[in-house]
């Protein structure tokens, strides 16, 4: 019996907690929904603003320090994703192709824009790629940055114009089971960059403008028709406290033009 009634007591206080638990959750709730309601525009402002900050870090993340070597001697490498051209398979050894030479951390002699390491291509891309965004295996030996390379048949061709890469890096032939997921990373990229580019900044201007004349609007009193305000004038509005605008400007009107000698105002 008084195992029964500790079990009971157990229970109550555990539902006693849940319950705290889900007021707290609700009032936080409330809160917000608050702030929403009163500071609406300001929050979505906020929110966009947000959102633009984590697009911006998507498409160019922080410098990586990579470990690697140059001419049989070991060195760490600090490296923008942006950077990378491409990682290219020896073998063993994997090839990372810099569109520019960068030099090791901590010294300016070394200057090179190939690095090699042994580490494996799902290494190098969890280091490199951690949002799984920026590099795809196009074949068994080779990713490539999806922002250098175009889609022409079946092979990636790097744009020459704007990156001077060797011949041998230029044309890459890519696996069948590769292409769906290279052109769905490439459309993702361009309307990501599309979006930080021109979007966002008409999203965060139409709230500026809608803002603007939301107060403008809240400010200004509302125009009265000519037909309601002639009605106005007649409508002294009787079994009612106080009298309508219009009904006592015309009979301040009226009350002047029956006595002028009184001391109001003259018309213009």
């Amino acid at each position: 019996m008084k195992s029964s009634s500790q079990s009971t007591n157990t229970l109550v206080q555990k539902l006693k907690a849940t319950v705290k638990l889900l007021r707290d959750e609700l009032s936080e709730k409330n809160r917000l929904l608050q702030i929403y309601e009163r500071d609406w525009f300001l929050k979505l402002f906020d929110d966009l603003q947000i959102i633009q900050n984590e697009y911006s870090i998507l498409l160019k993340p922080p410098p990586v320090v990579l470990k690697g070597s140059f001419k049989n001697q070991g060195y760490s490498f600090q490296i923008k994703v942006g950077d990378i051209v491409g990682l290219f398979s020896k073998g063993r050894t994997k090839v990372i192709l810099l569109n520019k030479p960068v030099s090791y951390v901590g010294g300016f002699e070394i200057i090179t824009d190939v690095i090699y390491t042994e580490t494996g291509f799902p290494e190098l891309l969890k280091q490199l790629d951690q949002s799984n965004f920026h590099f795809c295996q196009v074949n068994r030996s080779c990713c490539v940055n999806i922002l250098y390379y175009n889609l022409v048949s079946s092979e990636l061709v790097i744009d020459k114009m704007a990156h001077c890469i060797s011949e041998k890096y230029a044309r890459i032939k890519i696996s069948k089971r590769c292409v769906a997921d290279f052109i769905a990373k490439k459309n993702a990229y361009r309307h990501i960059s599309s979006l930080q580019k021109d979007q966002f900044r008409y999203i965060l201007d139409s709230i500026v403008s809608g803002l603007n004349s939301f107060t403008k609007n809240k400010t200004m009193s509302k125009a009265i028709k000519p037909a309601d305000n002639s009605a106005n004038q007649q409508n002294s509005n009787k079994g009612t406290p106080g009298t309508n605008k219009q009904y006592s400007r015309n009979q301040g009107n009226r009350g002047q033009q029956l006595n002028p000698k009184s001391g109001g105002k003259k018309g213009k």
